[in-house]
């Protein structure tokens, strides 16, 4: 029982995590480039 909530906890983290990091990629982008293009140059 407590391998199942630890792997949702783990689960919800690491989208969490990743969902959090495309949006600071996507402003950063905004901000420096004056795009909202996600790794163009």
């Amino acid at each position: 029982m407590n391998i199942k909530k630890y792997l949702l906890d783990f689960a919800l983290t690491f989208i969490v995590v990743l969902v959090v990091s495309i949006v600071v990629t996507f402003l950063y982008s905004l901000i420096a480039h004056g795009k909202g293009a996600v790794g163009v140059n």
